[in-house]
């Protein structure tokens, strides 16, 4: 298995982890019916295990959709962007099922889609795909061996710096509203960085992944 594929499983199962971590918060802020009637600790904890899974597994479910092999976990690209726009429909529907409050589980599992992102672009980096303009003090391409904009490192980066902000600061942001502003900052960032991707425009000078940006 290549060392992309690696990565995005990596990504994949890193917004999991990431959603395990974070089960005592989410026990004490999304109560769900399914837990509220169990009476032994440890049957609740194991209620709660299961539950994050389900809430994941919703949560990620989006990017199976946008992607063209239906059922292949790791796709990228266009399907990240899949993933942002379907995610409150897929989440919602997932807290609808066990109960539990929509608006608190988006806020707290937020961060866990830019680090997601953030391995998948370096594996990005080592497929030689979504590739940087030439530029003679770039890094040569995996693929091509022409030398780039290391741009899949860049967006890697900017989606680190976003995991950390949102990781720190977004359970103090007005409740609910933290996905929504996550999905507006990726789109600026990602607008910007698509200056340099070899991708061609389409319209008006702009990019197709910055069509969807805006």
């Amino acid at each position: 298995m290549s060392t992309y594929y690696i990565l995005n499983y990596i990504g994949a199962a890193a917004l999991f982890i990431y959603n395990f971590l974070y089960m005592k918060k989410r026990q004490e802020l999304t109560q769900s019916r399914f837990r509220k009637s169990v009476k032994k600790l440890s049957t609740e904890k194991l209620y709660l295990i299961i539950e994050t899974l389900i809430i994941s597994i919703f949560q990620y479910a989006p990017i199976l959709i946008f992607n063209k092999s239906f059922g292949f976990v790791v796709g990228t690209g266009a399907n990240y962007f899949g993933l942002l726009y379907l995610a409150p429909i897929f989440l919602g529907i997932g807290c609808f099922l066990l109960g539990t409050d929509w608006m608190n589980q988006s806020d707290l599992l937020t961060p866990a889609y830019p680090l997601a992102l953030f391995f998948s672009k370096i594996g990005c980096f080592f497929g030689g795909c979504c590739r940087g303009i030439p530029w003679k003090y770039g890094i040569p391409n995996f693929q091509t061996g022409v030398k780039e904009v290391p741009i899949q490192l860049l967006e890697a980066l900017s989606a680190l710096l976003i995991f950390i902000f949102f990781s720190i600061y977004g359970n103090k942001l007005k409740r609910g509203t933290a996905f929504p502003i996550y999905v507006i900052v990726y789109s600026v960032s990602r607008f910007i960085t698509e200056f340099l991707r070899a991708e061609k425009s389409v319209i008006w000078g702009l990019k197709m992944y910055q069509i969807l940006c805006l």
